[in-house]
C-alpha cells in the first residue's frame, strides 16, 4: 500500500457542486468599489472524496483556480491538496501559527475551504503574474523514482496517440 506524505489532486469544477451543492455570484458594493465573489457550497459527491480523503490519514484543504491567472484561457479546476496527519504532527509543535496550506502562494485569486472567492491585494497579484510560477516548481523533481515510476512508457503513449487519432476520425465521421 502507497501512501505518500502529501498528495494534489485535480478535476473540472463541477465536481464541487454535484448532487446538491451550489455555485453562487455574490455582488457587493462599498462606496465606489463593486467586487464580486463566488461562492461554491459543497454537494454530497465532493463531500464524499473529502471525507474518503479523511478516512485514509489525510488533512485536506480544497480551492477552485482559474487558469487565466497563467495562461490565455478561461478554465476553472479543483484542485485539493493532503497532507498525512503523521506528516502534521510530527511539525505540529514547530509551526503552530501556520497554515496547513496557503493557497494564496499557489493563486492570488483562488477560492478557500469554506467556497468563498479570495482575493489578495493587486501588489500581489501583478507580482505573482511575474514570477510565473509553475505546476513543475511545486512538485517532486523530475529525476525521481516516484516522477520515473509514473511516466508512460513509449508503448503506452503510442496506445494514447492510437486512440486520440481513432476518436477525432470517428467524430469527423
Amino acid at each position: 500500500e502507497t501512501k505518500p506524505k502529501l498528495f494534489v489532486f485535480e478535476n473540472v469544477v463541477g465536481l464541487v457542486i454535484m448532487e446538491g451543492g451550489k455555485r453562487r455570484v455574490v455582488t457587493n458594493k462599498q462606496g465606489n468599489t463593486t467586487s464580486t465573489n463566488t461562492i461554491f457550497e459543497k454537494g454530497v459527491v465532493f463531500q464524499t472524496i473529502l471525507n474518503a480523503f479523511g478516512s485514509c490519514g489525510y488533512k485536506t484543504s480544497w480551492s477552485i483556480i482559474n487558469s487565466r491567472h497563467f495562461v490565455p484561457q478561461q478554465r476553472e479546476r479543483v484542485y485539493i491538496v493532503g497532507i498525512r496527519n503523521d506528516i502534521l504532527l510530527l511539525n505540529s509543535d514547530k509551526n503552530k501559527n501556520l497554515l496547513f496550506f496557503d493557497w494564496g502562494n499557489v493563486c492570488p485569486i483562488h477560492n478557500n475551504d469554506n467556497g468563498t472567492t479570495i482575493a489578495t491585494n493587486t501588489n500581489k497579484i501583478a507580482s505573482f503574474q511575474k514570477s510565473k510560477i509553475t505546476i513543475r516548481d511545486i512538485l517532486e523533481p523530475k529525476e525521481s523514482d516516484a516522477v520515473k515510476a509514473s511516466e508512460l512508457t513509449k508503448l503506452q503513449w503510442k496506445k494514447v496517440q492510437e486512440l486520440h487519432h481513432h476518436r477525432r476520425k470517428k467524430e469527423k465521421g
